[in-house]
């Protein structure tokens, strides 16, 4: 599911809103990976952001179901969250000071075993 809202000066992607702070212009890309059955976070989650304004991609695991990436330049990012067999990308376009929220749902890793 894939939510997007943006107006001058508020930017959201899923479930969070912030202000833009025009003293600013990193960009910072935040959210969460939760169970898509349970609703509770997912830890080991890898987030990956890329950018052409990037030198290569970033990448980091979710704790708590939560990442964060600061810093980053203005552009057209994609995120892709990859989790079990989960592979979700989502696109946004930052620009200076812009904080984006970025909500994954992931479907429960299959387990195996006798029942």
């Amino acid at each position: 599911m894939l939510q997007l809202a943006a107006c001058a000066p508020y930017v959201a992607l899923a479930d969070g809103v912030e202000a833009v702070d025009p003293s600013r212009d990193d960009v910072e890309i935040r959210g969460h990976v939760l169970d898509a059955e349970t609703r509770e976070p997912i830890t080991g989650a890898l987030i990956l952001v890329q950018c052409d304004c990037l030198a290569g991609r970033r990448e980091v695991m979710t704790t708590d179901g939560r990442y964060h990436f600061r810093g980053l330049r203005p552009g057209r990012y994609t995120v892709q969250m990859l989790h079990g067999n989960n592979n979700v990308q989502k696109r946004l376009e930052a620009k200076p000071g812009h904080r984006w929220h970025v909500g994954f749902s992931a479907a429960p890793r299959p387990r195996y075993g006798c029942h």
